[in-house]
């Protein structure tokens, strides 16, 4: 979804999940980061039903195109039982934009747990001082 300036009034929901998103995971991005990449065209927000949202970026591997979930968030525990029904519909959008692959990451060791991604790295990160 590319949002215009009718969008504003969702724009509000959108921005209480990322500010609760990011209070919860120390990320560095602010909402307006979100909202200037999806207005420009660099990353793509997707609804997950009415309960949550994704923003997707696209990246390149040496063999294709690939998804990147930039953000995932839902209301908590409305995902709880729907995770196959999430799965499937990014899998569609990925097939969609011809992706050879979904890629994420997050400083969730939960993520392990899940049989849809499979961990292939680890990020380590440094802060210049």
């Amino acid at each position: 979804m590319k949002l215009t300036p009718g969008d504003l009034a969702r724009w509000d929901w959108y921005r209480r999940g990322l500010v609760k998103l990011i209070a919860k995971t120390g990320r560095t991005y602010r909402p307006e980061d979100v909202y200037h990449r999806v207005l420009s065209g660099t990353a793509f927000l997707v609804d997950v039903e009415d309960f949550g949202f994704m923003v997707l970026t696209q990246e390149h591997d040496h063999d294709g195109p690939v998804v990147f979930v930039w953000i995932i968030w839902c209301e908590p525990g409305r995902a709880v039982g729907r995770k196959a029904e999430i799965y499937a519909a990014l899998e569609q959008l990925a097939r969609e934009a011809k992706a050879k692959r979904i890629r994420m990451q997050s400083g969730f060791e939960g993520w392990s747990r899940e049989k849809f991604f499979k961990q292939v790295a680890v990020v380590y990160e440094h802060e210049v001082k």
